[in-house]
């Protein structure tokens, strides 16, 4: 888990903001809202469930395929979302 201050520092680093988010109901709608700011973005969902995510592919700049949501913790995920 990383620290409150680590994100801190992190987040201070960060030049070009890019939109994440957790493949679920509502990310659709969050994408779209980011795509209306000009953001880019990303969903990271669980493997078969990409579907929604590739039809409506105007608001999903990247789609990231997770055997099971709980990779999310995993290290390289982590680093992926800093990056």
């Amino acid at each position: 888990m990383i620290k409150s201050s680590e994100i801190k520092k992190i987040v201070n680093d960060y030049t070009d903001v890019r939109i994440g988010v957790l493949g679920s109901h509502s990310a659709l709608e969050v994408m779209d809202g980011a795509k209306d700011e000009d953001f880019q973005t990303s969903v990271f969902c669980q493997k078969g469930r990409e579907g929604p995510y590739q039809r409506f592919a105007r608001v999903a700049d990247e789609i990231v395929v997770l055997n099971k949501f709980k990779e999310m913790a995993s290290a390289k995920i982590q680093k992926k979302l800093r990056e």
